[in-house]
């Protein structure tokens, strides 16, 4: 299914219209348009208060490799099976095979003052509530040590989405699978005694700057009671499409596809469903030998702009299953459309829809997975300034919920939601990321700025206005943030992306934003993101591959470095 969707651009006069391709996602309405060119803007070094200001460097990556299958693919990653050091996953610098600092001198050399350092809890916590793990903390140190001795700083990056795998959870083979917070496998107990057990180990080493205490926190299930759903309003029936599949018996709508995409289920004007309730419900039936799937519903605001539910798992089983997502206050008085995005693994897929509805749920005392994720990030945050030594308190990176995409940030995570004991608003940062092909999920493959967006200024004014969604967030409600993970590809349109690049850091200097931009690492071979990476590049670990050259994308970045 294809569809087209007009952007609308509410700019003064001779702002430059776009419409996008089909298929290609959502549209939205930008209310300015940007100026692209090459100016630097204010590039000035660390203030005294390195807090203050903002840092600017990129995600060394590496350290939480193999969070699917590893081995080859063959085996689930979990914390009783987390892999082969030097195999699954690696550390640029680790005390032991690699020793080489070269790579973070040409990081700091190129303009880098900060690097953002992923790990797996597994492998740092094979035992929840239990001991770091002393091979996992001797690699980690060796990292801060040689990023100190290169004048950098570092953010620590916990890199598990939500959840933690043992031998007997969900989903191991997916690096989003596992137990989530909230579930009782996973109480938010046993997420502050891990940051606890960190800022202890590591709160007073000198390159320590941030901790991240979650990275892209997403498909977190919903605990309590289950609710009863009693659908008040049919707003799609398909009772003239594929009838060969029903749920009710008036028929269905099949989709097929290979991978990940995002379809609308009709669009139009400004509609109004509340009177209907406040749940939208949805059967999905997914044929025996598909691909691993999961279905978010999604709704789009006035704007465009689609609001997402959670990402839902469905068996390839034959069956019908019932899906249910209770949108934001006010989104189902006030929307333009309904979609769902079908993700999941690589690989054909053939689903079959039906009875999307409207209604509502009783008998319920359910505590969604948001929730969860705010109530466990407070729990981190007041761990870590119980443990943090007086005096050298850290920033604290809390992610956005539904991946911590920056597009509608305030319609999904709602108003900010930590109390920092420490109450200095620089060390307390929201933290987004933004990728800009259609899907925002960072897979680019043949994507272009025109071919998305019309143009190069169209696509431009579309990516600064997501990013929008969320320095506005932050104005708002006079808090800071961060964006750790920014990335375009390396490839033939190269130099259009970069335009659009030189927009978005515009508005991320404006608006004070600390930036790691995704991504570098030894071990990524030719990346088609990579900043910078060893040549010759390869995509298997050897002890000694260095970072040492820099690739398209690093132009922006060092034109826009840490500012005062």
């Amino acid at each position: 299914m294809a569809l087209v969707l007009a952007l609308v651009l509410m700019a003064p006069a001779g702002a430059l219209a776009a419409t996008n391709a089909p298929g290609r996602g959502t549209t939205m309405v930008v209310e300015a348009t940007f100026t692209i060119n090459n100016q630097t803007g204010d590039v000035g070094g660390i203030t005294p208060d390195e807090y203050a200001g903002y840092l600017r460097g990129v995600a060394v990556a590496g350290g939480s490799f193999g969070d699917g299958k590893h081995s080859g693919g063959t085996r689930p990653m979990s914390n009783a099976d987390p892999g082969i050091y030097g195999s699954d996953w690696f550390y640029d610098v680790d005390g032991q095979d690699r020793t080489d600092q070269s790579g973070l001198a040409y990081l700091a050399a190129r303009g880098s003052d900060v690097i953002r350092i992923d790990f797996r809890w597994e492998r740092l916590q094979p035992s929840l509530n239990g001991p770091l793990a002393a091979a996992e903390v001797s690699r980690i140190t060796a990292m801060l040590d040689a990023a100190r001795e290169q004048g950098l700083k570092v953010i620590l990056d916990l890199h598990n989405y939500g959840h933690y795998k043992t031998a007997d959870s969900p989903n191991n083979g997916s690096a989003q699978g596992g137990w989530s917070l909230g579930q009782p496998q996973l109480p938010h107990a046993a997420f502050a005694d891990l940051w606890r057990r960190i800022v202890e180990q590591w709160g007073s080493h000198p390159a320590t700057w941030g901790w991240e205490l979650m990275n892209e926190p997403v498909n977190m299930a919903d605990t309590g009671e289950a609710a009863t759903y009693t659908p008040a309003t049919t707003v799609f029936g398909w009772n003239n499409a594929d009838t060969r599949q029903s749920h009710s018996g008036g028929g269905s709508k099949r989709l097929r596809l290979s991978g990940s995409g995002w379809f609308s289920l009709g669009t139009g004007g400004v509609r109004d469903h509340s009177s209907s309730g406040n749940v939208v419900g949805l059967w999905v039936r997914l044929a025996p030998g598909s691909a691993r799937t999961t279905v978010s519903l999604q709704l789009q605001d006035p704007e465009w702009r689609s609001i997402a539910g959670p990402h839902e798992s469905v068996p390839a089983d034959g069956a019908w299953h019932f899906l249910s997502w209770a949108p934001p206050a006010g989104l189902l008085r006030d929307h333009r459309a309904f979609a769902v995005y079908i993700g999941g693994s690589g690989g054909s897929k053939t689903l079959w829809l039906d009875d999307l509805t409207i209604g509502s749920t009783t008998g319920a005392s359910r505590t969604s997975g948001r929730e969860h994720w705010q109530g466990a990030s407070q729990a981190a945050v007041e761990a870590i300034r119980r443990a943090e030594p007086a005096g050298n308190e850290k920033a604290i990176l809390v992610g956005g919920y539904e991946w911590s995409k920056v597009a509608g940030w305030a319609k999904t995570n709602g108003d900010p939601w930590i109390n920092d004991p420490l109450g200095d608003p620089d060390r307390l940062l929201y933290t987004g990321h933004h990728y800009w092909d259609s899907g925002g999920d960072s897979a680019y493959g043949n994507e272009t700025p025109i071919s998305i967006s019309g143009s190069v200024e169209a696509h431009a004014n579309r990516v600064v206005g997501q990013l929008r969604d969320f320095t506005s967030w932050l104005s708002t409600h006079q808090v800071r943030g961060t964006i750790t993970e920014v990335g375009w590809p390396d490839n033939a349109a190269a130099d259009d992306w970069n335009r659009v690049a030189e927009a978005w850091f515009d508005e991320a200097d404006a608006a004070r934003l600390h930036v790691t931009q995704w991504a570098t690492g030894a071990a990524w071979g030719n990346y088609e993101l990579s900043v910078y990476e060893a040549e010759p590049g390869s995509w298997s670990w050897h002890a000694g591959d260095v970072i040492n050259s820099a690739n398209t994308q690093a132009a922006v970045l060092e034109a826009h470095r840490s500012a005062r």
